[in-house]
């Protein structure tokens, strides 16, 4: 407003009156009219900030501004949310809810709140008594704020992964259950059989995936019939009402069936789901005892399995390797040959020389987890392609470290890549700190590398290759094995042709 207009104002509405109180009451009254304008201004601008939507309506159900001018229904304007709002009010199931609340804070003179929902959007309307045949609707848009809530709310009581509910929401609602003396109530729980193993190997983007597979199949047997949580990494849970043991047993059957089919299916890797399940009972109506009892029957199985399980994925991962890497062809069984005249040559103990026939199989077993992209890359690997190849040690390691026959070789499927000099990886060790049988198979290795089409090169002429490993010794390669292996090369390369029926190409 026009200050000049204000100054206008003031000075007429302190006219009025006689002119000898004019001077009385002129500057107090001045004073008064600047503070009722200050007030206007503020209310002013905190309408023109707050979102909300204020309607008047007086007992008779007219509708006014806020600074009371009559609404006209045909005239309520483009604003969406006040066309929603009246539509609410005249024109749908909450209208009678609205009249209701409005009589009723006419008559008690309190205010009064609820939520509605209107075209898929979500309002809070508060209705406030402001004399006693007229009330204030205070509308707001609670849209955004009632997602973000529920997302909150979703978040709190579901795993991110499976979107099943999580462990916490899981114990309450059993808890629940269980302090309400229900009877018949089942609980049964899940425990993924190798998970570690597939996370060692694969990485956890593959073990998640198979989780969330899991975790599909049990949402598809139980549907609706109860509660199914994932109470761990690799454990889900699931609680059922008005169940005994035969419905237990069946459901589990059925499910076993399932599970077995979704085995069955072409899988990279052959999973295994270990079950166990208790009823609450006069003796068994505690959370703990239900989880206890559970736990053991499904541990008792996973103990009859485990060892099976793990050799059936391990035996799964090598048919996996062989079917996709390169130098299965064969180069096991080449590197086996010359590693073992090696050994042989030095005489070393039969537990040793089994060792590295393990390890000339199963050395390059990490390679399980390493992508195809860089696996199968016809030329040189880039830096970072290389740092993840690397990784095949440590990945092979903890393979082996899982199955009880390859267990004693999993440290020297960790160090085969070591050098003399130190500078292999993943360790960094020298000399003799290298196991034997890896510096007997580094020879081996790079003879056979050397020696054989990779997808980035032919294989070199055997003058050349026995060049580059006469460069390397004392570097890569153990010199005094580098000497024998020099020594007896023609031999060895004799022997493999006339077990071959090959001609030896020079």
């Amino acid at each position: 407003m026009n200050p000049n207009n204000n100054d206008l104002l003031r000075k007429k509405i302190i006219g009025l009156g006689e002119s000898s109180n004019r001077k009385n009451y002129y500057p107090e009254l001045m004073g008064t009219i600047k503070k009722l304008e200050k007030i206007n201004a503020r209310n002013s601008a905190l309408l023109e900030a707050i979102p909300d939507l204020l309607i008047l309506r007086d007992s008779e159900g007219n509708f006014f501004e806020y600074y009371g001018e009559l609404i006209m229904l045909n005239e309520i304007g483009p604003d969406p949310i006040k066309q929603m709002v009246f539509e609410a009010i005249f024109d749908s199931n909450w209208s009678e809810q609205i009249s209701k609340a409005v009589e009723e804070v006419l008559t008690v003179s309190e205010a009064r709140g609820f939520e509605l929902e209107i075209a898929k959007k979500w309002f809070e309307m508060r209705i406030v008594p402001t004399g006693k045949d007229e009330v204030l609707m205070i509308v707001r848009d609670i849209t955004e704020s009632k997602d973000f809530f529920e997302k909150l709310e979703y978040m709190a009581t579901r795993d991110y992964l499976t979107g099943l509910y999580n462990r916490a929401y899981f114990e309450e609602r059993l808890l629940e259950h269980c302090e309400n003396g229900e009877k018949d109530l089942g609980l049964i729980l899940f425990d993924i059989d190798g998970l570690k193993l597939i996370n060692d190997a694969f990485g956890h983007l593959t073990g998640d995936h198979m989780i969330k597979e899991i975790a599909d199949v049990i949402k598809g047997h139980f549907r609706d019939r109860g509660i199914i949580g994932r109470l761990g990494g690799d454990d889900f849970g699931v609680i059922l009402r008005h169940v005994d043991e035969k419905i237990l047993d069946r459901l589990i059957s059925d499910l076993d069936l399932k599970f077995k089919h979704f085995y069955a299916l072409d899988k990279k890797i052959k999973m295994s789901v270990s079950i166990g399940y208790a009823i609450n009972s006069e003796s068994l109506n505690k959370t703990h005892l239900l989880f206890a009892k559970a736990d053991q029957m499904m541990y008792r199985k996973k103990l009859l399995k485990s060892g099976s399980v793990r050799n059936e994925i391990v035996t799964t991962m090598m048919s996996a390797l062989e079917a996709r890497d390169y130098i299965t062809e064969g180069h096991a069984e080449r590197l086996e040959f010359i590693a073992l005249f090696i050994g042989q040559k030095l005489e070393l103990p039969q537990h040793q020389l089994g060792s590295i026939r393990l390890l000339a199989k199963f050395h390059d077993f990490g390679k399980v987890g390493i992508p195809d992209y860089i696996l199968m890359k016809p030329g040189p690997l880039t830096d970072e392609e290389m740092t993840i190849m690397k990784t095949h040690c440590e990945i092979g390691q903890r393979i082996a470290s899982a199955s009880t026959e390859l267990a004693h070789i999993a440290n020297l499927i960790l160090m085969h890549h070591e050098h003399w000099n130190g500078g292999g990886y993943p360790l960094g060790i020298a000399g003799e700190d290298i196991p034997i049988e890896c510096r007997i198979l580094s020879l081996a290795d790079a003879y056979d590398a050397m020696t054989n089409d990779r997808p980035y090169r032919r294989a070199m002429k055997r003058a050349l290759v026995l060049e580059e490993i006469s460069k390397f010794k004392g570097r890569q390669f153990d010199p005094a094995l580098t000497e024998l292996f020099l020594k007896h090369i023609t031999e060895i390369e004799l022997l493999k042709a006339d077990e071959d029926g090959m001609v030896i190409e020079q």
